[in-house]
């Protein structure tokens, strides 16, 4: 079945028309590819709303860049971007009853996906697609809903996971600067080691049990 059989229709606003209210812009350049996240959003005001700052987006819409497919920036829109404004250079996917999202999400990751839009992709310096051609590709119907809700749980479960992983990342590495930066500056000293050294080890364990436990 075509995906624009799975999704509804998303609404637009001109923020300009509000020039002193303040709402969050996300546009290509703030979507990872690499990734799949969301990972910059500016905060602006309605006087300063570029002209592709038009689409609302929800939590849980999948938003697809059209423009650069092979760049693969699709993300999953969370809560803390609900209601607020994406570029026109995205096609928003929502999942219809708000069911289904991980299907669709999961879809917009899959090299496959990629491929079928480089295939559709016109234009050679600035290859695009269009949200026709997005909504028009078919996909495997999925019938069961309940199997559809338990995917969106697993979706959502494993952002949860990432992030946790994540953070256990930046704190290992800053632990390590620190370190570092200490063993450069002479504070490493071998009295300073025996006074935290236990300290540190116990850090260094519960941060590696804890990036364990998201695998």
């Amino acid at each position: 079945m075509p995906i624009g059989e799975l999704v509804e229709a998303v609404k637009r606003k001109d923020p300009s028309h509000q020039p002193e209210e303040q709402f969050t812009y996300i546009d290509i350049a703030g979507v990872n590819g690499q990734m799949g996240l969301i990972t910059d959003a500016k905060t602006l005001v309605g006087s300063e709303a570029p002209s592709r700052a038009r689409q609302i987006i929800n939590t849980n819409d999948v938003i697809i860049s059209t423009v650069r497919p092979y760049l693969r920036a699709t993300a999953l829109v969370p809560a803390q971007y609900d209601n607020q404004i994406c570029s026109t250079g995205f096609c928003v996917l929502r999942a219809k009853g708000g069911i289904g999202f991980g299907f669709l999400y999961a879809l917009s990751r899959l090299q496959w996906f990629t491929d079928q839009l480089n295939a559709r992709a016109r234009g050679a310096s600035y290859p695009a697609v269009t949200d026709a051609d997005i909504f028009n590709l078919s996909v495997p119907r999925q019938k069961e809903r309940d199997a559809l809700k338990r995917f969106d749980r697993k979706i959502l479960d494993l952002f949860v996971l990432q992030n946790k992983r994540r953070g256990v990342a930046a704190r290992i590495d800053n632990l390590f600067e620190t370190l570092l930066h200490r063993a450069f500056t002479g504070d490493l000293t071998a009295k300073w080691r025996e006074a935290h050294m236990k300290e540190l080890l116990k850090e260094l364990e519960e941060q590696t049990r804890s990036l364990d436990k998201t695998h």
